[in-house]
């Protein structure tokens, strides 16, 4: 790279809002100091929508936000005359196809093209059509893809095993000081957090709730999150009630910044048995605050959560292997304990921002000078 010209990098990402990982990963990458310094930037934002229940929904108004958007990329490649284009592809979805059409404008101006993958889906998508094989053939031919993990590498193999590839883990600010936690007696508190969902396991947890309680096994336990489209506040309560649940389960509605942070501290176990993810940013604050950690063999999961040293991994779906673990994690103070030291330790080796940002400037710098 010439010392005197910095290379020109065009962003095209999704920041907030809506806040979710992928923007929130966006604008960590974005506010880097160092990747300000060493490269001469330009964002051009792909947000379709500021409602994060919008996403994935068809409207009119998306068109038009694209057609905005597709012209500003257009003037950027013309004005700006970017070395490399940093793309947020979705992978899978009518998305995809939207993204199709960016790909080909950027493919005309033949600038390299790094796509960071945030979801998955490839593979199940092209190992059956030959047709949706070719088209991503054509996408990721002559680019260069940043993973999450080693693991989401296979998504890609059936269209194109020889791509340059690189990974980067996820990564999370830091405690700004570590608390106290407050004692609850002899309740150990279980916490699931997330959007309320039924793929990201909340109706799971809940009946390992009911499993605990049947087994005459004292616990806590707190809901947290944003309802949905598909299960609201009320459904969640209701769930609850039906389940017998109202003494030991608490729904807290949704919690960000310091309120969240407050509810980790004061957990002791965090479950989350999702079945649709690919690299849950939940999972890296449950980590960051010592909890031992009970999740599923989905996406990129098996990576962070290391079986039997900071957490159990459960196949997905499967009620009877969570509450098993669930209920052997809980009567075991001494696991407890010992997963707790792990968590913290592998966060703040792998998972924090400092990490991040540096693995990000080693790949671009890699990628510039290639």
């Amino acid at each position: 790279m010439n010392s005197t010209k910095k290379t020109k990098i065009l962003f095209l990402v999704q920041l907030p809002p809506p806040v979710h990982g992928v923007s929130m990963m966006n604008e960590i990458t974005l506010s880097s100091v160092e990747i300000v310094k060493m490269f001469d930037t330009k964002v051009v934002s792909l947000n379709y929508t500021k409602e994060i229940k919008r996403i994935g929904k068809f409207s009119f108004k998306k068109v038009l936000s694209f057609l905005r958007i597709y012209k500003n990329i257009f003037r950027a490649l013309i004005k700006f005359k970017p070395n490399m284009v940093y793309f947020t592809l979705t992978p899978t979805g009518n998305s995809f196809y939207r993204d199709v059409l960016i790909v080909m404008l950027l493919k005309l101006s033949k600038t390299k093209i790094v796509y960071h993958l945030h979801g998955k889906g490839i593979y199940k998508k092209t190992k059956n059509s030959k047709i949706t094989k070719t088209i991503y053939k054509l996408v990721f031919k002559n680019t260069y893809v940043i993973h999450l993990s080693e693991i989401l590498k296979k998504d890609i193999v059936l269209v194109n095993n020889k791509v340059k590839s690189f990974v980067i883990p996820n990564g999370i600010n830091k405690l700004k000081h570590l608390n106290k936690k407050k004692s609850n007696g002899n309740t150990k508190k279980l916490l699931f957090l997330s959007n309320l969902a039924e793929n990201k396991g909340v109706i799971m947890f809940l009946l390992a709730c009911k499993h605990l309680k049947d087994s005459n096994i004292s616990f806590a336990a707190n809901v947290v999150g944003r309802e949905t489209t598909l299960i609201s506040e009320q459904d969640i309560k209701d769930k609850i009630i039906e389940l017998n649940l109202d003494k030991e389960v608490t729904y807290l509605g949704p919690k960000y910044d310091d309120e969240k942070e407050e509810v980790l501290e004061n957990s002791k176990i965090f479950v989350f048995p999702t079945y649709n993810d690919c690299f849950p940013l939940v999972l890296l604050e449950a980590l960051k605050h010592g909890l031992p950690v009970i999740s599923t063999n989905e996406g990129a999961i098996s990576e962070i959560i290391d079986d039997g040293k900071n957490g159990y991994v459960v196949e997905r779906k499967n009620q009877e292997q969570l509450n098993n673990k669930l209920k052997e994690l809980l009567l075991d103070e001494k696991k407890i304990q010992e997963f707790s030291k792990n968590s913290r330790e592998k966060f703040n080796k792998y998972y924090t921002t400092e990490a991040y940002e540096q693995n990000m400037l080693s790949v671009l710098k890699s990628i510039a000078n290639g």
